[in-house]
């Protein structure tokens, strides 16, 4: 099998290509969705790939290429910026869904210290505001849940937890979210903060993660920004979410131009250029 084009998605694929033998012929591309800062081998894993054999590293926003450039250098290959993409037919405007009057935050994605699920439940603790529901989806991997109940239940906040909710059920949990609340410490894009915009629902998000960094995606038409992870600083962009309202059409229009099949066809020129 000699295949003209190889993807290898990452930096842990990607390191492959120095132990396989590929025919000279095929061209080889890779996608970097993120780097990581604090694990000391997968860091030198990437400090030890050769880009002189790659054709073509393609990043997933212009800061994760950014972070890639100051960590290891410059490669030694052609580079690019390929977003992450939303489903269309399954992301999109909804009405929203409101069965009760609590003011509804929404998280989404595993349940960590990195996701910061617990420190949004503390700054709602903090924000001192009343009907408070807490909606976490995502697996538990960190043994958080049972902190995240006892916590909730002892400052009288509603909070509900799934561990997985399939694609065409998460729309739904975006309409009936008030706002979508991702405190994380690092992100490599964040696709639930798209999700939850092209279904209308606004999001409450760090001002530095690489998604708000990219044009066109994060404005005050879509967001609210919080500068660092402090429980005042979260409490009080919590209470301003409370007293804003955004007109959920509007905020679903801002990533419009973000579908997979735009994407795929950015990604098509992509190949072209290298073939």
């Amino acid at each position: 099998y000699k295949p003209d084009i190889i993807h290898f998605n990452g930096s842990i694929d990607l390191f492959s290509i120095n132990i396989l033998k590929i025919p000279t012929h095929t061209k080889i591309i890779s996608k970097i969705h993120g780097i990581y800062k604090s694990n000391e081998f997968l860091t030198k894993i990437e400090k030890s790939i050769d880009t002189k054999k790659i054709d073509l590293l393609l990043f997933l926003t212009n800061e994760v290429q950014k972070i890639w450039f100051e960590k290891n250098g410059t490669p030694q290959c052609t580079t690019g910026i390929l977003l992450n993409g939303i489903n269309n037919n399954v992301f999109h405007y909804i009405p929203a869904i409101k069965k009760d009057d609590y003011f509804t935050l929404l998280s989404v994605g595993r349940l960590s210290e990195n996701k910061g699920q617990l420190k949004a439940l503390n700054a709602i603790v903090e924000s001192k505001l009343k009907k408070v529901k807490y909606i976490c989806i995502g697996e538990d991997g960190e043994n958080l849940l049972e902190t995240l109940k006892q916590t909730a239940k002892s400052n009288n906040i509603k909070f509900i937890h799934f561990d997985y909710v399939n694609n065409n059920e998460l729309p739904h949990f975006y309409a009936m979210a008030d706002y979508l609340i991702q405190p994380s410490q690092e992100e490599g894009f964040g696709l639930s903060i798209l999700e939850s915009i092209a279904c209308g629902t606004p999001v409450i998000i760090p001002e530095y993660i690489p998604i708000v960094k990219e044009d066109n995606i994060i404005s005050d038409k879509n967001s609210i920004l919080f500068k660092d992870l402090s429980s005042e600083t979260l409490a009080n962009a919590i209470k301003l979410a409370y007293s804003t309202k955004f007109d959920r059409i509007s905020v679903s229009k801002t990533v419009r131009h973000l579908t997979w099949n735009k994407i795929a066809e950015q990604y098509d020129n992509f190949l072209k250029s290298i073939l």
